[in-house]
């Protein structure tokens, strides 16, 4: 029961009238991480370089009272002098969390000091960080970047383990599966998506949309084996017809979903690699350097910025749920939360909102109306008190008159 309510609140998200999220900085709004421990604590990186840290238990346990919150702090103490591209928790503990810049550098923060403790140094660009939600034999930061390498960084040590070669083109996404520590996906402008397992010294697939072939890496050297016509000439395999620029995998780590420029969604099995051929329709995406989608903690709803908008659709079919309408300028990332159902997105509007289930929005208009009646009863109440008191009085003075 518990599951099938949480998964009715998911599929019909409104914007919330209750829960303002308010910030001092005034910068567009790029990237969003909850984290993992208590989902609590909401990270959100800004293009003018800030961080702002919120607590999202400052909303307060009763979902129908109206509530603002504002940042813990600002993160910024030898931090970035540029945009934060994407940002994340470090898994075990809120003590630690990590962004990527587009000042070419990854920066490792205490939490509590609120400033930098570890800095890793890129040739270009980072456009995506990710870390393992489930690592327990590492604790590595996977790094895409300009420079056509998936970079991973070893924050005990400072340094970077080793680098996965493969993409042609800058890499806008990096993500690992929530159900192997070892597997990563990354996505890249070269159109290709590729999946690794960072024990071994090559990829293990790159995802052909067309299904028509599989690539396997051998002794570093890429080489394409043609599943439906043996013996075709090895050629190159693309999974979008433009720049790869998000990857989101499913909870149970079975599907890997991508968003392409070519305004496509694709959900890819994780087992095979193979191209599912889901449709998902009316998906536009005009990201230049990565953008964030989201999916809801039970796998059946996914969250794509959508311009000005965010497109809710259901994961396996691609069946379009609700345009969710709020934002002013264009979307760049959305979370959702995986206790509550609901779902936080900031954009080039310099804005973060909060969407909930529009059965809480409806239960606090309903009760709003119900306290504005009870308001009402009490007022006419009191005027009729008055007016006995009124006769009261204008009787006693009548018979002291009359006396």
């Amino acid at each position: 029961m518990a599951r099938a309510e949480a998964a009715r609140r998911a599929y019909d998200l409104d914007l919330s009238g209750k829960r303002e999220i308010t910030s001092a900085n005034h910068a567009a709004f790029t990237s969003l991480a909850i984290d993992l421990v208590e989902a609590r604590y909401l990270l959100a990186g800004a293009g003018d370089g800030t961080i702002s840290v919120f607590d999202l238990h400052q909303f307060g346990g009763n979902p129908r009272r109206r509530a603002a919150i504002t940042p813990l702090f600002l993160a910024k103490r030898g931090g970035h002098t540029h945009g934060v591209s994407s940002i994340a928790w470090y898994t075990h503990d809120t003590g630690m969390f990590f962004s990527g810049s587009f000042d070419h550098k990854v920066n490792a923060w205490d939490t509590n000091a609120q400033r930098v403790v570890c800095q890793f140094e890129m040739p270009l660009p980072v456009y995506s960080i990710s870390l393992s939600p489930i690592a327990t034999r590492h604790a590595l930061v996977a790094a895409g970047s300009g420079d056509q390498k998936v970079r991973l960084c070893d924050p005990m040590t400072g340094g970077s383990t080793h680098c996965l070669l493969g993409h042609r083109e800058a890499i806008l996404a990096v993500q690992w599966s929530p159900t192997n520590e070892y597997l990563l996906a990354s996505a890249s402008v070269d159109k290709t998506i590729r999946l690794w397992d960072i024990r071994r010294s090559g990829c293990l697939l790159s995802l052909d949309q067309h299904n028509s072939q599989t690539a396997l890496e051998t002794n570093r050297t890429l080489r394409l084996k043609n599943v439906s016509a043996k013996g075709g000439a090895p050629t190159s395999v693309t999974a979008h017809d433009e720049p790869v620029t998000s990857l989101c995998w499913s909870p149970d780590g079975l599907f890997l979903y991508s968003s392409g420029k070519d305004n496509k969604i694709h959900m890819w099995n994780a087992d095979t690699g193979r191209n599912t051929l889901v449709n998902f329709a009316g998906v536009k995406n005009a990201a230049e350097k990565g953008s964030q989608m989201a999916i809801s903690s039970d796998g059946q709803v996914l969250y794509h910025p959508n311009g000005s908008d965010i497109l809710a659709l259901e994961a396996h079919t691609g069946r379009t749920l609700s345009l969710l309408r709020g934002h002013f300028d264009k979307v760049n990332c959305c979370v959702f939360h995986p206790h509550l159902q609901e779902l936080y997105s900031g954009g080039n509007d310099n804005q973060l909102l909060c969407w909930v289930p529009s059965m809480d929005e409806a239960e606090l208009v309903e009760d709003e109306a119900t306290d504005e009646g009870d308001e009402r009863q009490q007022s006419s109440s009191a005027a009729h008190t008055q007016d006995v008191d009124g006769d009261a009085w204008s009787d006693e003075e009548e018979d002291e008159m009359d006396g």
